[in-house]
């Protein structure tokens, strides 16, 4: 069954020798890929590790649309990005009066009044838009650049005053109206307008199973807060009867569907709203309307702005708005600013929200992979795979338990580096080794390796003979680490059916990282015969192998999750298992 997966990792080459370098001019974004069910914090989940995102103002399925399908000339790809940065940059600056300090709102909620501002001033003060534009580098670090930029202008806007409220998160309909809109898009730029009415109309009217079950279950798990039931919106209040949209011509009945579905993509109910927060939001979801659907909105852009303009309070936050963010110059104003503002120490943001862009150039010259070493591999922690139970669902989200900890497999994972041949090679025999085990049950491993295609590649040795250009060696080590990642979590021995609880996973991964590092500091530490016990203990908690895991897994897949399990460690842990190796095998029996 094939399911798509927004697992997203992205790798850091280092080019050695004499490296070609180019212009943004010369370079084209072929991709963008994000971990999109990774949501960076919210300005209501600074305070407590992200956890509570609340609901969005503009609908975070469209917002992370419009971000993946940039494309085109690198220059034009940053100058997009930066200008976009520069928009919340300004809209999240202190009004007058406010502290910059957290504060609890009416609600009870922790809110930092200018967290994205106070971010984007520690992130961008690295770049300079009119420098990017005229510098040269290479693949590699236009790759490294660009995912940077990214990123933050995700986390910045995440955490931004605009981008949510204080209100229970549920689901809307966005993602069956997005699907929709993308849809009607597709037919618009082949037929180039509105005429192909019927395919249109019959797009909107099907019943769609997704629009009736369109929740997320991130959002739906999050803190619920008791709240009186809210009157119909204005937006809802506007909707025909069934009767009277059949009365319509066919045209309006179509703009009367497309105004429907991308009223679904901003949420209006949030009361408590300041008008500058709703002026942005309407404004910055105007400038996304026009990216995510060109030809759609150059149609019809005006008339969906016009009937969510319709209520006075809108128009006037809008306009305001669109005062503000008109200079064509911001980003450059942007970048004048934090030059002359010190760096300033956020509270902690944690997320491993991953950006991964696919680069090339036609001028590149082919390098040999002896040229190139892998300094580092970004993932997502939180945005797994779906595991055997989610493809026999149909539900991505049903993990159920792991065999071997998933922040183990994600630790042992962002360890590697070296130079590409080790890299590589390390990654294709562990696909070649699942590809091989997986021989029980419904074999989904097997699938995802053979849809990625990498079950149809040459051996290592004929791959890495050939010279490339690095733009092609990114995507070949990135789609096997991919392809690995996503097999893995499909194995028949990485997970069971039982509900996914913690094992102390966090204070063992804690511990085994201090020991990590006071290891290869001082390789000769003393270790109490307690100490070590209990570091191999703490080991073992990676480890979840119960008896019902043992009832439901075949031998062979138990000594599999086993010995992956010992691999893991080996990774991640290097001095440890060296030192404590015997002991953390004898906890497995």
């Amino acid at each position: 069954m094939q399911m798509k997966s927004s697992f997203s990792v992205n790798v850091s080459l280092e080019e050695e020798g004499a490296e070609q370098v180019f212009k943004p001019q010369e370079v084209e974004v072929e991709r963008i890929k994000t971990s999109a069910k990774d949501r960076p914090p919210t300005k209501f989940g600074i305070t407590n590790g992200g956890k509570h995102q609340k609901s969005h103002s503009v609908a975070w399925s469209f917002f992370i649309d419009v971000v993946e399908k940039q494309a085109g000339s690198l220059a034009d790809v940053l100058q997009y990005f930066y200008q976009s940065i520069a928009k919340v940059f300004y809209a999240d600056e202190l009004r007058e009066g406010e502290s910059a300090s957290t504060v609890k709102n009416k609600n009870g909620q922790y809110v930092k009044t200018d967290y994205a501002y106070q971010m984007l001033i520690n992130e961008m003060q690295h770049y300079n838009l009119q420098q990017l534009l005229t510098d040269s580098y290479t693949i590699s670090q236009w790759n490294e650049i660009l995912s940077h930029i990214v990123q933050t202008y995700v986390r910045a806007h995440q955490a931004a005053r605009m981008a949510s409220f204080n209100k229970k998160a549920k689901g809307r309909g966005e993602a069956s109206a997005l699907g929709k809109l993308n849809r009607v898009e597709s037919i618009l730029n082949d037929e180039e307008t509105l005429d192909k009415l019927g395919e249109i109309v019959e797009l909107f009217e099907r019943v769609s199973i997704e629009e009736e079950m369109d929740t997320d279950p991130d959002e739906e798990a999050e803190e619920v807060q008791a709240e009186p039931e809210e009157d119909p919106s204005e937006d809802e209040a506007e909707e025909l009867s069934e009767e009277d949209l059949n009365k319509l011509p066919p045209l309006d009945k179509a703009k009367h569907h497309i105004i429907a579905a991308a009223k679904k993509l901003i949420d209006f109910s949030a009361q408590s709203q300041k008008p500058d927060d709703l002026g942005n939001s309407l404004y910055l979801f105007r400038e996304q309307l026009y990216k995510g659907f060109p030809t759609l909105a150059g149609q019809m852009g005006e008339q969906i702005m016009e009937a969510l303009l319709k209520d006075d309070a809108r128009k006037t936050a809008y306009e305001e708005a669109k005062q503000r963010f008109q200079s064509p110059t911001l980003a450059d104003e942007m970048d004048a600013k934090i030059e002359s503002i010190p760096r300033y120490v956020p509270a902690k943001n944690e997320t491993t929200f991953t950006v991964n862009v696919a680069l090339r150039s036609g001028g590149e010259q082919d390098i040999s992979a002896d040229k190139l070493k892998v300094t580092g591999i970004q993932a997502s922690d939180n945005d797994r795979p779906p595991t055997k139970f989610g493809y026999e669902q149909g539900n991505p989200g049903k993990q159920r338990s792991h065999t071997v900890a998933w922040s183990l497999t994600m630790s042992a994972l962002k360890s590697a580096k070296g130079t590409y041949a080790q890299v590589y090679e390390k990654f294709y025999w562990k696909v070649a080794d699942i590809y091989e085990q997986d021989s029980d049950g419904n074999q989904y491993a097997r699938d995802v390796i053979q849809k990625s295609g990498v079950a149809e590649w040459k051996s290592p040795e004929e791959i890495l003979k050939t010279p490339r250009p690095v733009s092609e060696w990114h995507s070949l080590l990135t789609t096997l680490i991919q392809t690995y990642v996503e097999a893995h979590q499909a194995s028949q021995m990485a997970s069971y059916s039982a509900e996914p609880k913690s094992n102390g996973e966090p204070e063992a991964l804690k511990q085994l990282a201090k020991w990590e590092a006071d290891l290869k500091a001082d390789p000769h530490k003393p270790a109490t015969p307690i100490q070590i016990q209990s570091l191999a203990s703490h080991a073992r908690k990676l480890l979840d192998i119960p008896l019902q895991a043992r009832l439901e897994l075949h031998a062979d897949n138990l000594k599999w999750a086993a010995n992956t399990w010992y691999s893991h460690l080996e990774e991640a842990y290097p001095n440890v298992v060296a030192r404590f190796g015997d002991a953390i095998k004898a906890t497995v029996t």
